[in-house]
């Protein structure tokens, strides 16, 4: 709020402002510009609650979705989200080590290890050292786990066209540039 108050100071308070009609077209231009910085900083939060947040909203949509799907990947495919996310990196780029799908996952390595195993016991994929680097292991998929992955994959492209198709063209448009724009902004900060 300070932020903003400051902006329209120094909009109407711009040294050299006079009060004569000569002045009250700077004065207009320098509201504009005050308009625009003001615009640029986003809406008021200074009243909102928690629930209010997009960070809020979107982890409820996460979690939500984490649930709907933890659902049907233990009732239909045996399989966990974490198994599920590993198994998806290994169908579109294996071999691969747990440090390359912990920084395309954004998940902890200790999960995505404990996943891989799994995924090795049952047969998805399989486990060998990385000549690279001798701590590390490296992880394929096998046959079995891209017959998984296709069956899967099926089920969750019509999982996300009936959630997509919640929006109509227009909304989805504007959510995916939307979701761009802010990933983008945040990853600048990180």
């Amino acid at each position: 709020m300070s932020k903003i108050n400051s902006v329209l100071q120094k909009s109407f308070s711009h040294p050299g402002a006079k009060s004569s009609r000569s002045g009250g077209v700077a004065a207009r231009i320098r509201c504009r510009e005050a308009e625009r910085d003001i615009s640029s900083l986003g809406p008021d939060t200074s009243t909102w609650e928690i629930k209010d947040f997009l960070t809020f909203r979107i982890n409820v949509l996460y979690r939500l979705l984490d649930r709907q799907l933890k659902k049907i990947l233990s009732e239909h495919h045996d399989l966990s989200i974490a198994e599920w996310r590993v198994l998806g990196q290994l169908a579109t780029d294996s071999p691969n080590t747990v440090r390359t799908i912990a920084a395309k996952t954004y998940m902890a390595k200790s999960q995505i290890s404990r996943a891989a195993a799994s995924l090795v016991r049952t047969g998805h994929a399989r486990r060998r050292r990385d000549f690279a680097d001798e701590r590390s292991a490296v992880f394929a998929i096998t046959r079995q786990g891209k017959k998984k992955y296709e069956t899967v994959m099926r089920m969750n492209r019509e999982r996300q066209r009936r959630l997509i198709a919640q929006l109509d063209l227009e909304e989805r448009q504007v959510m995916f540039a939307a979701l761009e724009r802010l990933i983008s902004y945040v990853r600048r900060s990180l």
